[in-house]
């Protein structure tokens, strides 16, 4: 009889530990929602992609210290959006403004969430995002990274306006796939093609050096990672 006395009770406490517990733990989750207008982005970035006879590719710039990396930096003071940041620094490093005649707001209106150019932002929770957005690459992609190499060898080019020295492609999958297996604490080296201005032909190099913060920036996205909230718009994934 005790027994029985015992089990009822330990059902009752669990039944109002169920009852006040569980749907807290629900509307936890269901509130998880973030406006990208309201996140605390500390910088941005735009990774452009592009396909050519069928495959996708990401185009990264090189760094004085040798790894490649897309096209970002830390937000300015009077910047409240990723997408201003992402803008500036994609127009800056990209000599957009040099190569393909764009102004701040040209280069923001491309990769606005309202254009069908930038697929993917991914956010994470050190306050960094990266545009994934696309260029047709017959109609502009190829025309900015030819037209980029040759602005570069400009003389007359300022040195702060050289960021990037050169540009490579790298197949966008295959990239992805290497930055989901990476062990930690390890680099990540892909296959990359460049642009030979003697030839003026596509060369392939077996090895570029991604950034180490490159690849923690994508390694979520790669990892097909759930995000920890949910967002207004369905182009952005936010986490952790």
């Amino acid at each position: 009889m005790k027994k029985i006395i015992f089990c009822g009770y330990m059902l009752s406490i669990y039944s109002i530990l169920t009852v006040l517990f569980v749907p807290f733990t629900h509307a936890v989750v269901d509130n998880q929602h973030q406006n990208l207008a309201l996140f605390q982005h500390n910088g941005a970035s735009v990774l452009p992609i592009t396909k050519i006879n069928g495959i996708r590719y990401m185009i990264l710039g090189k760094e004085v210290r040798g790894y490649w990396d897309d096209f970002c930096g830390k937000a300015d003071s009077d910047e409240n959006h990723c997408i201003k940041t992402a803008a500036r620094e994609f127009m800056e490093e990209g000599l957009l403004e040099e190569v393909l005649g764009w102004d701040a707001q040209k280069t923001e209106d491309y990769i606005s969430l309202n254009s069908e150019n930038t697929e993917v932002v991914v956010c994470t929770s050190g306050g960094f995002s990266t545009l994934i957005t696309s260029f047709d690459w017959a109609d502009l992609a190829q025309n900015w990274f030819v037209s980029f190499h040759d602005k570069i060898q400009d003389k007359t080019l300022p040195r702060c306006k050289r960021e990037k020295v050169t540009l490579c492609l790298v197949p966008f999958d295959e990239c992805m796939d290497k930055i989901q297996k990476r062990k930690k604490g390890t680099n990540v080296f892909v296959k990359g093609f460049f642009y030979d201005e003697k030839t003026q032909k596509m060369k392939y190099f077996r090895s570029v050096w991604l950034r180490p913060f490159l690849v923690t920036k994508l390694f979520h996205y790669a990892s097909d990672t759930i995000p920890v909230c949910t967002s207004d718009n369905d182009k952005v994934l936010f986490y952790s």
